[in-house]
């Protein structure tokens, strides 16, 4: 007898999908939290990208719903794409906030992992006005929040002040909102490390990041 419907399209989940996760199983859920173009979905892929090659910090891949979606975060920066420049799609502002999804083996249990993304122009607008991250559903999930602070900025002197100004006023722009639940973890995410690191500033431009890690765990550690 045959048996009709429909598979898993394996793309970025809905926020409908990924409350059946929250519902049926403990679901941890990391928010990353940056302006446009600073790496949050080159970020994914790299994480994707390193569980292709075995386990990592202890855990092994055991399932995945959104392969789909990981590949085509990755396609422009391989071989296959015959790009001649390696190239990251950005998060498309019609999207609106979808899952990465990954269930995580490791010591024995297994860690249901839910990635938010969403297009980084509209957490520029929550250092603007605060009332926008009110509606912002993965900030209220989250039991984690990595705030991404640009590299390729951070390494340039008309820009890092700019840069890091913008992302401590969005980040107290959610606390602000009210939006934010028991948060456990806050992660100041320096991206774009190959750019820093081949950079003639770059042991300034990491002592930079540091200080300002530091002096964003000492005003928003509460």
């Amino acid at each position: 007898e045959a048996i009709e419907g429909r598979l898993m399209s394996s793309e970025l989940l809905s926020q409908s999908q990924a409350d059946r996760h929250f519902c049926s199983q403990r679901s941890y859920c990391i928010s990353l939290v940056g302006p446009n173009e600073a790496g949050k979905t080159s970020l994914f892929a790299s994480l994707y990208d390193l569980f292709q090659e075995g386990p990592f910090a202890g855990y092994a891949c055991k399932w995945c719903e959104t392969l789909h979606g990981f590949e085509i975060a990755c396609h422009h920066s391989r071989l296959a794409s015959q790009r001649t420049i390696p190239y990251t799609e950005r998060t498309k502002l019609r999207a609106g906030l979808r899952y990465y999804q990954l269930t995580l083996r490791g010591e024995g249990r297994d860690l249901n992992l839910l990635l938010a993304d969403r297009a980084g122009e509209f957490y520029n607008d929550a250092a603007s006005v605060p009332t926008k991250a009110a509606d912002f559903e993965e900030l209220r999930r989250a039991d984690a929040i990595a705030v991404l602070l640009d590299g390729a900025k951070l390494i340039e002197n008309g820009q890092r002040h700019g840069a890091k100004a913008n992302l401590e006023m969005t980040l107290q722009g959610i606390i602000d909102s009210g939006v934010l639940g028991p948060v456990r973890r806050l992660a100041i995410v320096l991206t774009k490390m190959d750019l820093v690191l081949s950079s003639p500033r770059a042991e300034a431009a990491v002592r930079e990041y540091a200080s300002y890690a530091n002096k964003l765990r000492d005003q928003f550690q509460a």
